[in-house]
C-alpha cells in the first residue's frame, strides 16, 4: 500500500453578516449545525482534511467575520490563501449583489486564488430567487449548512480547484 502525499491549503470563507459562513464551516469540520446566530469576531480558524485521488489535502479554513466590502479585509488574513468561498444567502438577494460588487477587487488582490460562489440556505429557497440566480449563470453551488446539502462536495471541489491554479 502506497502512502498518499499530503499538502496544505489555506481557504477563506467570506460574505456579509448572517449568510451562514460559520454554519458552513461547522457543518464541514464538525458535522454540526446550530440555529443560534453568534457573529464571528475577527477570524475563526478550523482544520479538516479531504482525501482526493492520490493525495490528502489539509484544509486550513479561515472563517472571516462579516465583510461589508472585500477591500477592508486585513492583508494578513488574505496572505497565502489558495482558495475562497464567497457565501451569499439564497433568501436575501441583496447578499448576492454585495458579493458580485466586490468580486473584482477580491480577484485583483488574490489573482491566483480559486474561488467558488456559494448560495447557502438552500433549504429555505424561494423559487423566484433561484430563477433570478440561474438567469445570471454565476452560481457555482447551492448549499444548506442546516441539512448538510452539498457542503462536503463544495469544499472538496474547492480543494481540487486549488490544485489547478
Amino acid at each position: 500500500m502506497t502512502e498518499k502525499n499530503v499538502i496544505k491549503r489555506k481557504m477563506l470563507v467570506l460574505g456579509t453578516f448572517s449568510v451562514g459562513k460559520t454554519s458552513l464551516v461547522n457543518r464541514f469540520t464538525m458535522n454540526k449545525f446550530s440555529d443560534i446566530y453568534v457573529p464571528t469576531i475577527g477570524v475563526s480558524i478550523k482544520k479538516k482534511s479531504v482525501e482526493l485521488e492520490e493525495l490528502i489535502v489539509d484544509l486550513v479554513i479561515w472563517d472571516i467575520a462579516d465583510v461589508a466590502t472585500f477591500d477592508i479585509i486585513p492583508d494578513h488574513y488574505l496572505s497565502g490563501a489558495h482558495g475562497a468561498v464567497l457565501v451569499f444567502d439564497l433568501t436575501r438577494p441583496e447578499t448576492l449583489a454585495k458579493t458580485l460588487e466586490g468580486i473584482e477587487s477580491f480577484k485583483e488582490k488574490l489573482p491566483s486564488t480559486a474561488i467558488i460562489i456559494v448560495g447557502n440556505k438552500a433549504d429555505l429557497i424561494d423559487e423566484s430567487i433561484e430563477d433570478t440566480i440561474n438567469d445570471r449563470g454565476i452560481l457555482e453551488v447551492h448549499t444548506s449548512a442546516k441539512s448538510g446539502e452539498n457542503v462536503e462536495e463544495m469544499f472538496e471541489k474547492l480543494a481540487k480547484l486549488t490544485l489547478e491554479v
